[in-house]
């Protein structure tokens, strides 16, 4: 699911927390589709749109730039239109590409924002080491942009790894028990 943050947001308003775990990634090791990206912003402006109805009308009093006329000889300035995202020619971001990651590290941060909105302790969760090479490089890759972004913003990241590998450091489907 694209919407993390409003998934969290949705339920820590619902919930009373102590505290926040959070764990997710195992299944985001795909490549990110355009449309996606488009849904994604749709939802993210009727957000920003839902926000500023709820803050009501604009004081009258308060004229924006646009709002003000030019006096005299002045001239008004009028603020080029943003540039378009260039279109991928596949409609395709891939996992690992840098625009992949820049991606995915924005919807962690977004993540992390509304973890924090509660106002409790938010513990991320890293991932476990995972049968086969691919599958394992490319959890150690999310646990490092996890991490990172935790870090970033002040929560608390907890590393599982060594709990789900061997002495040699490979992914091991049994452990240790209590004894040993």
């Amino acid at each position: 699911d694209l919407d993390w943050w409003h998934v969290a947001r949705d339920i820590l308003t619902q919930e009373k927390a102590n505290y926040v775990v959070m764990m997710l990634g195992v299944s985001d090791r795909e490549n990110i589709r355009e449309r996606d990206l488009a849904k994604e912003a749709e939802k993210q402006q009727a957000e920003k749109d839902k926000i500023a109805a709820a803050k009501g009308p604009p004081n009258k009093d308060q004229a924006t730039g646009a709002d003000k006329k030019p006096a005299g000889n002045q001239q008004a300035i009028v603020a080029p239109e943003p540039p378009k995202p260039k279109k991928l020619p596949n409609g395709i971001i891939e996992f690992r590409s840098d625009q992949w990651a820049k991606i995915y590290s924005r919807r962690i941060d977004e993540t992390i924002a509304a973890l924090k909105s509660k106002g409790v302790p938010v513990f991320w969760v890293g991932l476990p080491s995972i049968r086969g090479t691919k599958s394992t490089a490319d959890a150690v890759y999310l646990n490092d942009l996890v991490r990172t972004r935790a870090e970033r913003a002040g929560i608390n990241y907890i590393d599982v790894w060594d709990g789900f590998v061997d002495d040699s450091g490979k992914y091991s489907s049994y452990g240790p028990d209590y004894e040993g």
